[in-house]
């Protein structure tokens, strides 16, 4: 009998986001975009997704660079098994 193990792993990842302008409340963007994070398949992707509504509205420049300041495993665990034939 063969099985099969799921192992879910938890990990942080720290973008790095340049912007010119001052007039933006990022702490509201990352908010938005963990709203609507379920539609992509990252949080980066996410952010760039709101970034870019906003600069196509407000003409600003950005530049989001993923995993810039790093990555950590805060956490991994076994999460599932099964038999399988």
């Amino acid at each position: 009998m063969k099985k099969r193990y799921i192992i879910r792993e938890q990990v942080n990842h720290y973008h790095t986001v340049e912007i010119d302008t001052d007039e933006l409340d990022m702490a509201q963007i990352v908010e938005q975009a963990f709203d609507e994070v379920k539609r992509f398949d990252t949080g980066y992707e996410a952010v760039a997704d709101k970034l870019e509504y906003y600069k196509d509205k407000y003409g600003f420049d950005f530049k989001l660079t993923p995993n810039d300041s790093g990555t950590d495993c805060v956490g991994m665990e076994l999460w599932d098994e099964d038999e399988i034939d």
